[in-house]
């Protein structure tokens, strides 16, 4: 069973001892790796059901980075968002999925207006990527039917 958390230093110390306990680090999940759970994940709901199917991509500019060297550094956060943006891509050929491409938005309308960090947006960039929500789901043809 795996079990994804954040900021466990500022746990109590007893649940950062059950953590501990119970579970142990597995590192992080490689590109293939995750991109075949998505496909079965994908593959499972199209057993059900033709709905659209929306995944998020990341930008991988992350305010104050400021790296014109890589050498030594092995995978930088910002190398493996572009990894991962890339297999969503295929990923979507194969698929028929939908990509919210907040890679895209922030590229459009500049990271220092849009980012907090490495993944959180301020206000407009949430705007910004809910517009986009809503001009896929059009396309779809997906508001058309909830109007009727």
């Amino acid at each position: 069973m795996a079990f994804c958390f954040t900021r466990a230093e500022a746990w109590p110390a007893g649940n950062r001892a059950w953590l501990q306990s119970n579970y142990e680090a597995s590192g992080l999940l490689g590109v293939d790796a995750a991109m075949n759970n998505l496909a079965a994940i994908v593959a499972k709901i199209r057993e059900r059901s033709e709905v659209p199917i929306l995944i998020y991509n990341l930008s991988p500019i992350i305010p104050g980075d400021r790296i014109h060297c890589y050498a030594g550094l092995g995978e930088t956060f910002a190398s493996r968002i572009r990894k991962f943006n890339l297999a969503l891509e295929e990923l979507s050929e194969n698929s028929g999925i939908s990509i919210i491409d907040v890679d895209t938005i922030v590229a459009r309308h500049g990271a220092d207006a849009l980012k907090l960090d490495a993944v959180h947006l301020k206000p407009q960039g949430y705007s910004l990527v809910a517009r986009e929500v809503v001009r896929v789901l059009d396309d779809l043809g997906v508001l058309e039917t909830a109007v009727q």
